[in-house]
Order: C-alpha cells, then structure tokens, then sequence
C-alpha cells in the first residue's frame, strides 16, 4: 500500500495477517518488521524488486509532496 502524501524516501507497506513490512522503493531495504517472519520478508521484497518501476510511477502519482 502506498499512503497518498506520504513522507519520503518512497516507499510501501505490505501487509500479511496482523504483520506488516515497510520496504524502501528505491532501493529494496526493509525499513520496518512487525509481526512477519524472515521468508514472509523476503518474499515482499522479491515482489517489489519485480515491480519496482510500476511502484516509482504509482509514488509519483499518488504520493508527491508539495
């Protein structure tokens, strides 16, 4: 999920459960864990290293700050 207006650096937060991770677009870092195993991780990030372009364009649309 990307929140509109939200701060930088770029970023999404992926849920699963009652767990959530905060990954850095640009450069794939995990910023936060709550909750969510080392695979369940890996795989978020996996998923955003695959759409890593799409994410910039939608954080472009959606999230700018003024």
């Amino acid at each position: 999920m990307i929140y509109t207006h939200d701060h930088e650096p770029m970023h999404v937060h992926i849920f699963r459960g009652e767990g959530e991770v905060v990954i850095n677009i640009a450069t794939v870092e995990v910023r936060e864990v709550r909750g969510l195993k080392a695979r369940e991780v890996r795989v978020a990030q996996e998923i955003v290293a695959a759409h890593q372009e799409f994410l910039i364009s939608q954080w472009q649309l959606i999230a700018p700050l003024p």
